[in-house]
């Protein structure tokens, strides 16, 4: 099937009508399906808490040519890169790992991309962090995959800044839609971090999940959310859930959501100046608006006050992906 090759809007067509009916979807999976969801599973990170509740509104989605087509990210596709990638499959699926590695197609950037000189949004990251980085994420987070937190922890222990990383896993299905628990504590948490050096507690993120288990996500999960609907208790630990509502009546709380809303919902460590005397910054992104927050924070209250709002650069319309030429 020439999948790969075939344009917008004949692609489209395509998935509808040979696709689907030759692989099926998460949870109706034909033989070649599990295949393919098995590959899938270890590239997303393994067997992730709530992964197919994730998986199934960005199945199709995720599903893209060689070129997207002028409606779709298009400098994202130049960047892409697969030649580094070790793939694995279940056992027991008439296809193994080697065999995969071998024969599957893979895709080489543009010339020119993946340049730190060109765009640095796209090149390589390097771990090499220099100040204390929290970050959230769900488990089964199909836009973001949570593999990326994985890689991002072997970086950071290759480069020897993993002292300065600590990453929390939500057991939710989504991206970026965080309650206002868990971006409180983590503010608070990380804001603890810079200013006391009482470092937070964070998840396993070394490993697939298959090696690395289920008590993680489970201690910074205080609701379970399920795609598509809304959060439900989840066991001993339930606290009450925080409707969005709730979250938004103070500054300072709008500034939590905005924060951990933005791209993979990091919270950079960027608080500036720890001395008595010092002024406090935060720094954060709101995926909304598409704006960067200059927030001074009171250190007396706990406040935060905005003190500038700059456009995010190549954004068109508020909530879009930035457009770089």
């Amino acid at each position: 099937m020439p999948l790969f090759e075939t344009p917008r809007p004949a692609f489209d067509a395509l998935v509808s009508g040979t696709w689907l009916p030759l692989m099926g979807q998460p949870g109706e999976y034909t033989e070649r399906g599990r295949r393919f969801d098995s590959v899938v599973k270890h590239l997303s990170g393994g067997d992730v808490p709530l992964r197919l509740d994730g998986m199934r509104p960005r199945y199709i989605m995720n599903l893209n040519p060689r070129d997207p087509g002028p409606a779709r990210a298009q400098e994202f596709s130049r960047h892409a890169d697969t030649r580094g990638i070790v793939y694995d499959i279940d056992p027991g699926l008439g296809l193994d790992a080697g065999t995969l590695n071998r024969e599957i197609r893979r895709v080489a950037p543009a010339p020119g991309a993946r340049s730190r000189d060109a765009n640095p949004v796209f090149a390589e990251l390097t771990g090499k962090i220099r100040v204390p980085l929290m970050t959230l994420h769900e488990t089964a987070d199909f836009r973001v995959p949570f593999r990326l937190e994985q890689s991002y922890r072997r970086r950071a222990q290759a480069a020897g800044t993993g002292h300065l990383l600590v990453q929390r896993a939500v057991r939710w299905a989504g991206h970026c839609s965080f309650d206002g628990v868990a971006r409180e504590q983590a503010f608070g948490d990380l804001v603890a971090w810079m200013e006391r050096g009482v470092v937070p507690a964070g998840t396993t993120c070394s490993a697939t999940w298959r090696s690395s288990g289920f008590a993680g996500p489970r201690r910074f999960t205080r609701t379970i959310r399920h795609a598509g609907h809304e959060p439900h208790r989840g066991g001993p630990e339930t606290h009450r859930h925080v409707p969005r509502e709730d979250t938004m009546r103070a500054p300072h709380r709008f500034a939590f959501w905005a924060g951990m809303a933005a791209s993979t919902a990091l919270v950079a460590g960027t608080l500036m100046a720890s001395t008595a005397g010092a002024a406090t910054f935060v720094y954060v992104g709101n995926a909304e608006s598409n704006e960067v927050y200059v927030l001074q924070l009171n250190r007396q209250n706990g406040d935060l006050t905005v003190i500038e709002k700059t456009p995010i650069p190549g954004i068109e319309s508020p909530g879009s992906r930035p457009r770089w030429r």
